[in-house]
């Protein structure tokens, strides 16, 4: 949504068009007039009055484009298409929101479906992203680079610059007053339970900033010194608007706070940015929240009121506007040690902002600025200056490790080496870094380890002399600095095929309580290709016994699966006999929940026969009915909700946040109506004449691997050669009829209780 200089609205609408909305003139009790300006671009996410111009990303139709008025008619009749986008559809991670920068430049919003357009600067300060994580997963095997990203183009969209990248899904981004963008990356929930997963976060966008994310478990760390971390952890969620009240007319708490929509949680975020070196720290507090409120997007209009659209996913929208009526409220006075904390970190901006200079040019000089700043105690400080340095001529300054003192700097400049040097120059930098013992301090070994990662994905030969000197360098450092060391440790040691490898790693898996760790360190040496005991055998298939109790999102049992056959391959035939014990159970299912008691049919419900009487499911309803519905609705079997159910549809914790009471009644009579992408199937027909229905879990060059029953976990590998076509699936993989074993008063007392999310406390179970 944005606002034209007319004070109107104009929205993208659900699926095509582009509609524009305006308050009435005559009286402030007047519906507002509602005209539809396109129904040709489909599914347009961003839109942006700037320049005199109205500039539209069509998401699926994969454009961008400049439309202008101009005889002032109130008509479009000038509409120049700028460019189309690469956008392979995955998820709908497309083109999203675009913003109007300080700088009058035009910023686009781009999710991981959509690769790199051509045409981009060869000077962007993000270029060329690599997977670059040790021990790849086989699993992950056919996924691409594409990563989320941000970039900026001139308002006639003929220069194109890639700022930043590594994001998942970023629907939006926000400048505040200090000319700083900000972020909501999604999370990918279908990783709960798993290292890899990242919570949906706050990212402060900088020039050439990594932010990580990758496909699969490929995912980077925080940690990882050539990415920067998140400003803020949010959870679990769907993030989509994204506005400061720089221009509100609200008290001047909330003109600095960054707002922030959740749409699948119904809410409104206000954050509070406090300025932390060259970023920010972040804390979030609740603004609004509805049920549903599943809003879309967010913007303060001409007068300073905050107006956001709630719909999408063909449920029902709304407009709605917030306005302050209180009394005036000053301006608080800052402390002495606010404003010195105010005072160092715009100096430290600016020192951020100088050094990014560097990132598109490379003036004489530039180096011994740059150097200055590797060894920073400031993380954002000493990125900016790695990205810079990374983009000098490496003659200028790889000499200069050689005789550098300081652990954090060499180690910073070592990494910068590593990840622009050509492959001839890698067994030097891995000399380098085994010269000296590895650093003590977690920053400097953390990096040195991650630089020597690196060289060995990208896979620097090693002679049996430096391996052996890498083996020393691993074997010295100290585990116990932190569980990041460990787990890079437990990596390295499987990647140099370390004979002590699992009498390293084995220890740390016993004695961690953390569920994430253990998948982790497990990841790792089921890689290991060295002699295993049969004791080290068991200690790690007794672990997979253990583990099938672990909790997670969908994807979680699939990849311990896939973890547990790549184990069950490297076992010798000798091997299997003697761990038979271990190997059984492993195939058995755990013991079922106890099964719901078989019920007549009451009646085939439709929802013209419901839809008059939902009201009732607003009060007077009894919980301990509900949940007897929800079991014999078979409800859990297939969602979560809270802490229970399963994770191979929706969770549904969430889902009256999002969709009001007909919407969620309609999708159970009617699960074939509107389906989420990301649990649509797939019809695969052969050229053998068979038909296979279900949904993709893995693609490779060669095959793909295809869930043919969610509920069994049963799927089959069909060959890419094989496939004569394919097409999206009309039918859900939900099935019908699931209340016509209820009573009405049972399926309104389940229709409060997931409105609710199961909170007893609810004022429908008053």
């Amino acid at each position: 949504m944005t606002f034209d200089p007319q004070g109107r609205l104009i929205v993208g609408l659900d699926d095509v068009g582009l509609a524009r909305l305006a308050a009435s003139q005559e009286a402030a009790d007047q519906p507002w007039t509602f005209e539809r300006l396109d129904d040709t671009l489909k599914h347009c996410r961003g839109v942006l009055y700037a320049h005199d111009s109205l500039y539209v990303n069509a998401t699926d139709s994969r454009e961008f484009w400049r439309w202008r008025d101009r005889d002032a008619d109130g008509q479009f009749e000038d509409r120049r298409l700028l460019r189309t986008f690469d956008y392979r559809s995955r998820y709908g991670h497309g083109q999203n929101q675009l913003l109007l920068g300080p700088d009058g430049m035009l910023y686009l919003v781009i999710g991981n479906d959509v690769s790199f357009p051509p045409g981009m600067s060869l000077a962007s300060p993000y270029r060329n992203p690599q997977i670059d994580r040790l021990l790849p997963d086989p699993h992950d095997a056919g996924q691409d680079n594409r990563v989320g990203y941000i970039v900026k183009t001139d308002p006639d969209g003929r220069e194109w610059t890639v700022i930043a990248g590594g994001l998942r899904n970023q629907v939006d981004a926000a400048f505040n007053a200090d000319g700083e963008m900000f972020t909501w990356d999604a999370d990918m929930e279908w990783d709960v339970g798993a290292p890899w997963y990242r919570p949906t976060r706050l990212n402060h966008i900088v020039s050439g900033g990594e932010y990580g994310w990758r496909w699969g478990t490929a995912k980077w760390p925080a940690y990882y010194e050539d990415s920067l971390p998140a400003n803020l952890e949010t959870g679990l969620g769907s993030p989509t608007g994204m506005v400061f009240g720089t221009g509100s007319q609200f008290p001047p708490r909330y003109r600095q706070a960054l707002f922030m929509a959740d749409w699948q949680h119904g809410r409104i975020l206000a954050v509070t940015l406090q300025p932390d070196g060259a970023s920010y720290t972040a804390e979030d507090q609740l603004f609004a929240e509805g049920g549903p409120l599943n809003v879309c997007d967010l913007t303060f209009g001409p007068e300073g009121a905050l107006y956001f659209i709630t719909g999408g996913r063909r449920s029902q929208s709304g407009l709605y506007r917030v306005r302050y009526t209180g009394p005036a409220e000053p301006e608080r006075t800052l402390t002495l040690d606010e404003q010195q904390r105010v005072e160092s970190g715009r100096r430290a901006r600016a020192l951020r902002r100088e050094l990014e200079q560097t990132h598109t040019s490379a003036a004489a000089g530039s180096v011994d600025r740059l150097w200055q700043f590797l060894g920073s105690e400031d993380r954002w400080l000493r990125s900016a200056a790695r990205v810079g340095l990374e983009n000098q001529p490496t003659d200028r300054w790889t000499k200069r490790i050689f005789d550098e003192q300081d652990p954090l700097r060499r180690a910073t400049a070592l990494l910068a080496w590593v990840r622009v040097a050509p492959a001839e120059q890698r067994p030097a930098i891995v000399e380098t870094l085994c010269r000296e013992p590895l650093p003590a301090s977690e920053a400097a070994l953390l990096t040195s380890l991650r630089a020597l990662s690196i060289a060995l994905v990208r896979e620097t030969p090693l002679s049996d002399a430096l391996r052996a000197s890498v083996m020393e360098r691993l074997s010295a450092a100290d585990p116990a600095s932190s569980t990041a060391v460990r787990r890079e440790l437990s990596e390295l040691f499987v990647a140099v095929r370390a004979p002590d490898a699992l009498d390293r790693v084995l220890p740390w898996l016993a004695g961690s309580p953390s569920q994430e760790d253990q998948i982790h360190y497990v990841h790792a040496l089921i890689r290991h290709r060295g002699p295993w005991t049969l004791s080290q055998r068991r200690q790690v298939l007794s672990w997979f016994r253990a583990a099938r109790k672990f909790t997670g999102g969908h994807l979680f049992p699939t990849v311990l699966g896939h973890m547990h056959e790549d184990l069950l391959a490297t076992l010798s035939d000798a091997e299997r006999t003697e761990l038979a014990d271990l190997l059984t159970p492993l195939t058995e299912p755990l013991a079922e929940v106890e099964a719901v008691p078989a019920r007549p049919i009451i009646q085939r419900w439709t929802l013209e026969e419901l839809a008059p009487q939902l009201s009732q499911a607003a009060s007077k309803r009894n919980w301990e009915s509900a949940q007897r519905a929800l079991a014999a609705a078979s409800c859990l079997k297939c969602h979560r909700l809270g802490n229970s159910g399963a994770a191979i549809g929706p969770d549904l914790t969430s889902v009256g946040k999002r969709f009001d009471l007909r919407t969620i009644a309609e999708s159970i009579l009617e699960p074939s109506k509107v389906v989420d992408a990301k649990y649509h199937a797939t019809i695969w027909e052969l050229a053998s004449g068979r038909v296979v229905t279900g949904r993709a879990l893995q693609v490779s060059g060669q095959e793909i691997t295809i869930e043919i029953n969610p509920l069994t976990k049963e799927s089959t590998k069909i060959s890419r050669a094989d496939i004569e076509s394919s097409r999206p699936a009309a039918i859900s993989p939900m099935p019908q009829g699931l209340l016509d074993t209820l009573t009405l008063d049972e399926v309104l007392d389940l229709l409060a209780y997931l409105r609710a999310g199961g909170n007893p406390g609810d004022a429908a179970f008053r």
